[in-house]
C-alpha cells in the first residue's frame, strides 16, 4: 500500500508541470493524466482527498521517521495539492498550514514556488482581512514569472488577473474587482481556451451578483454558457453546474420560480455527471428552498432526504446539520411538532461537534420559537437561556440581539414580566447600538466608494483633454506637414527651372560663337538641324533669308 502511494506521490512530482495537463481548481494547478485519479477526488470528493494525502504522509513518516522520506519535489506537490483539497473541503485554516509548508519546502524550486504563491494568494483572497497577504503572494508570482519564460504566460496572467479581482470582490471594491477581471478576460481570449474564456464570463456575472446588476450578469452568463455546450471534463463539468445554480439564483429573486428550476435542474445534472456527493447535496437543497418558497413543503422534505443522502454518504456533517436545519423549518410550517423538533435537535447537535457557534445559536433561537408557538414558555426560556449564554462568548452580532427579543417573548408568555421588560430593554439597547456600529460602516464604505467615482470621473476629464489636446496637435502637425511638402516642391521646381534656364543660355551663347567665327558652317548646322530649339528659331529664319 505504501508502495502504491509513493508512486503515486512521485508521479505528482516529475510531471507536474509537464505533459499533457488539463486546468482544475479554477485552473491554478496544472495535473498530468497519470494522476487523474487524485484530480478527480479533488473535485468532486475533497475530504477523501485529503485524507488520501495525510496517509500517504503519515505512511512515509511512521516507515522512515519523517516525511523526508518523499524527494522535496513529492513533498511541495502533495502539500499544494492538500492545501487546495482542504480549501474546496472549507476549511480555509488547514490550506494555510498546507500551502505555508509547501512554500518553505519549495525555496529552490521556482517554477513550485510561482504555483505555491498563486494557490496561497487565491486562499488568502477568500477573506478580506488577508488582503494584503493576498497582495503579496501575487507580487512574488509576478516577479517569478518573469524569469519561467518556458511557463504559458496567458494562463499565468489570467491567473494573476482573476486573482486580483477575487481580492477587490472580497473587500466590496467592485470597480477595482472590475477592471482586473475585465484584464483576465483579455488573457483568458488570448489564451484561445474555452474553458478560461467561459471562466472569465462566469466571474464578471459573479461580480456584478455582488455589485446588484442582474441582467448584467445573465448577459455573462449565458456567454459562459456558450462556449462550454457539452462538457468534456470534470472541471468543464463543475463549472457549468455552477453557473446554472447562479442563474437560477437570479431568476428567484425575480420571482421566476419555474425558469429558476429548470436551470437548478440543469446544475443537478452537471452536478450527477461529475459524480461529486458535495455539490450534490447542496444543490438539490437548493431546489427544496425553491419548492418551500412555493408552498411546497412536502416536496421540498422529499428533496432534502435526497440532499442529506449524499451530505451523510461522504460525511459532509456541515452540510448534513444545514439540511437538518432546513427540515425543521419545513416541517414546522406544515404544524408538524414532533418532526420539527427532532431535526432541530439533530441540526444543533451536529452545528455543536463541527464547532459553530453561530449555527448552533440559530438553531436555539428556532428551538425557542418553536416552543413558544407551541405554548410551551418554559421550555422555551430553557433553549433560549442557553442561546444567551452562547451569544455571551461570541459579541455583538444581529443574532444576539434577537436572543433578547425572543427571550424578552418567552417570560412575557410565562408571566415573569419584569424579565420580560428588562430584556426588552437589552434589545433595544444592543440594537441601537448595532445599527449604529453598521450605519458607521456604511458611511465608510459610501464614503470610499465616492472617492472612487470622483477620481474616475477626474480621469475620465483628464483623458478627454487629453484626446482634444492630441487631436488639435496631430491636425497641425499634418498642416505644417503640408506646408513643408508644398515648399519642398516649389523648390525643386524652381531648381529645376534654373538649371534649364542656365542650359539654354549657354547653348545660345555657344551658337553665337560659332557665327561669328564662321558664318557658313554656323547657318549649315541651323539649316540642316532636324527640329531646331525655340530660342535658336528666330536666327534660323533670319539665315536662311540671308
Amino acid at each position: 500500500m505504501i508502495g502504491r502511494l509513493t508512486l503515486l506521490l512521485a508521479s505528482v512530482s516529475l510531471t507536474f508541470l509537464t505533459g499533457n495537463s488539463v486546468a482544475f481548481e479554477y485552473g491554478i494547478l496544472r495535473v498530468p493524466k497519470s494522476v487523474e485519479t487524485l484530480r478527480h477526488d479533488l473535485l468532486t470528493r475533497p475530504l477523501l482527498c485529503l485524507e488520501k494525502i495525510e496517509y500517504g504522509l503519515d505512511a512515509a513518516t511512521q516507515l522512515s521517521g519523517d516525511a523526508s522520506f518523499y524527494s522535496v519535489k513529492v513533498q511541495v506537490a502533495t502539500q499544494q495539492i492538500a492545501a487546495l483539497c482542504a480549501l474546496r473541503a472549507g476549511k480555509p485554516v488547514l490550506a494555510e498550514q498546507y500551502i505555508d509548508h509547501s512554500l518553505e519546502l519549495a525555496q529552490t524550486h521556482q517554477a513550485y514556488l510561482l504555483q505555491g504563491n498563486l494557490i496561497a494568494a487565491l486562499i488568502a483572497a477568500q477573506d478580506p482581512n488577508q488582503s494584503t497577504h493576498a497582495q503579496q503572494h501575487l507580487d512574488a508570482a509576478t516577479e517569478m514569472a518573469q524569469s519561467l519564460k518556458y511557463y504559458p504566460l496567458p494562463n499565468l496572467q489570467f491567473q494573476i488577473q482573476r486573482l486580483q479581482g477575487l481580492r477587490h470582490m472580497s473587500m466590496g471594491q467592485f470597480n477595482e474587482a472590475k477592471n482586473h477581471l475585465l484584464r483576465a478576460k483579455e488573457e483568458a481570449y488570448a489564451s484561445q481556451s474555452a474553458f478560461f474564456r467561459a471562466r472569465a464570463e462566469d466571474l464578471l456575472g459573479r461580480l456584478s451578483v455582488r455589485n446588484d446588476q442582474p441582467e448584467l450578469a445573465l448577459s455573462h452568463f449565458n456567454e459562459a454558457l456558450n462556449f462550454i455546450r457539452s462538457a468534456q471534463s470534470d472541471a468543464e463539468h463543475l463549472l457549468l453546474s455552477e453557473i446554472n445554480e447562479e442563474i437560477a439564483a437570479i431568476y428567484m429573486q425575480q420571482q421566476e420560480t419555474d425558469i429558476a428550476q429548470q436551470y437548478q435542474e440543469n446544475a443537478i445534472e452537471q452536478a450527477e455527471a461529475l459524480g461529486s456527493p458535495q455539490l450534490l447535496a447542496r444543490q438539490i437543497a437548493t431546489l427544496a428552498d425553491m419548492a418551500s418558497h412555493t408552498n411546497q413543503q412536502n416536496v421540498a422534505i422529499a428533496h432534502l432526504f435526497v440532499a442529506r443522502d449524499f451530505a451523510n454518504q461522504a460525511r459532509l456533517w456541515e452540510i448534513s446539520a444545514d439540511i437538518e436545519h432546513r427540515l425543521a423549518l419545513n416541517y414546522q410550517a406544515i404544524n408538524d411538532y414532533t418532526a420539527a423538533l427532532l431535526h432541530f435537535e439533530v441540526a444543533r447537535e451536529l452545528y455543536q461537534r463541527q464547532q459553530q457557534p453561530d449555527n448552533e445559536l440559530s438553531v436555539l433561537l428556532d428551538l425557542g420559537l418553536l416552543h413558544i408557538a407551541n405554548g410551551e414558555a418554559g421550555l422555551a426560556i430553557l433553549q433560549l437561556e442557553r442561546a444567551e449564554e452562547l451569544a455571551n462568548t461570541m459579541g455583538l452580532t444581529p443574532s444576539h440581539t434577537r436572543v433578547f427579543k425572543t427571550l424578552a417573548e418567552a417570560y412575557e408568555q410565562n408571566g415573569n414580566f419584569d424579565l420580560a421588560l428588562e430584556h426588552y430593554k437589552l434589545f433595544h439597547q444592543l440594537s441601537s447600538q448595532y445599527q449604529e456600529i453598521r450605519a458607521k460602516y456604511s458611511d465608510q464604505q459610501f464614503k470610499q466608494h465616492y472617492q472612487y467615482i470622483e477620481q474616475a470621473h477626474q480621469l475620465s476629464e483628464l483623458t478627454q483633454e487629453k484626446a482634444a489636446l492630441l487631436q488639435k496637435t496631430s491636425f497641425q502637425q499634418l498642416i505644417l506637414t503640408l506646408s513643408a511638402v508644398l515648399i519642398v516642391l516649389l523648390i525643386m521646381l524652381y531648381i529645376s527651372s534654373r538649371q534649364r534656364s542656365i542650359a539654354q543660355g549657354h547653348r545660345m551663347r555657344k551658337l553665337n560663337h560659332q557665327l561669328e567665327r564662321n558664318p557658313a558652317t554656323g547657318y549649315y548646322q541651323l539649316h540642316h538641324c532636324s527640329d531646331p530649339p525655340q530660342y535658336a528659331q528666330a536666327l534660323c529664319t533670319e539665315l536662311q533669308l540671308v
